[in-house]
């Protein structure tokens, strides 16, 4: 039986995005108005935006995470105190295209997060590394995989965290269209996948943006628009 908390991380996570893509849609509609001639960047510049809108809502719903980087690159990992859980987000695309291209990609963060599940990170250094590699293997990427993870996550107990989870994200116009939890071993090999989608909403009110509570008492309530408000108003006042 999934407990009502590990539900409450999860559609945090999911909310956490959807706020995430309003956060990008609002930042370019301000460079619209402004009239910024050129986007350079913008796809990286975007995440800003999104991991403002994550920090919001798990800060708000006291749920744990960090903030990671490789080089100059930094990101969200999200943790799960009930379940031991640990989550990055990235866009379903950019990890298929790793996944394709993992010889290429073997020395990617998601590469060295994904040791977790395949050793505890409470074993000796060496009793990882024999769990890792085979005898075609080069043990010292393995070695750096262990040593990046360990950089990677120097703010987390990882002796008391359990599974790694990449949770991968699509979207059209900024509406979350499709969002799941990927379970990948070291190599790209996929392990599990568990779809999330049913903890997608529709709009919010600003109000609401952050409030997540017991997942009986529906959080995802469709936002009732200013127009629609006016119409309201205005049946009542012809009555």
């Amino acid at each position: 039986m999934i407990s009502i908390k590990k539900n409450i991380v999860k559609r945090t996570i999911v909310q956490g995005i959807q706020n995430g893509l309003q956060e990008i849609k609002e930042a370019r509609l301000e460079n619209i108005k402004k009239g910024i001639p050129t986007s350079n960047g913008l796809s990286l510049y975007n995440w800003n935006f999104f991991n403002l809108g994550l920090k919001n809502i798990l800060e708000v719903n006291n749920i744990p995470f960090f903030i990671a980087h490789k080089n100059s690159w930094k990101f969200f990992l999200v943790y799960d105190e009930e379940t031991k859980d640990l989550y990055a987000i990235m866009r379903a695309e950019r990890l298929e295209n790793i996944i394709k291209s993992k010889g290429d990609c073997s020395e990617h963060y998601i590469n060295a997060l994904a040791t977790l599940n395949n050793c505890s990170a409470s074993e000796p250094i060496e009793q990882q590394l024999s769990m890792l590699y085979s005898d075609n293997d080069n043990k010292l990427i393995e070695r750096k995989l262990l040593q990046q993870r360990n950089l990677l996550c120097s703010d987390i107990n990882l002796e008391d965290t359990s599974n790694f989870y990449v949770v991968s994200i699509t979207e059209q116009m900024g509406i979350l269209t499709n969002v799941s939890a990927i379970q990948i071993k070291q190599g790209f090999n996929i392990i599990n996948q568990e779809s999330w989608n049913e903890f997608i909403g529709t709009e919010y009110e600003e109000e609401n943006k952050y409030n997540i509570t017991n997942p009986e008492i529906s959080t995802f309530a469709p936002k009732v628009t200013l127009k629609a408000k006016k119409r309201k108003s205005e049946k009542k006042s012809i009555v």
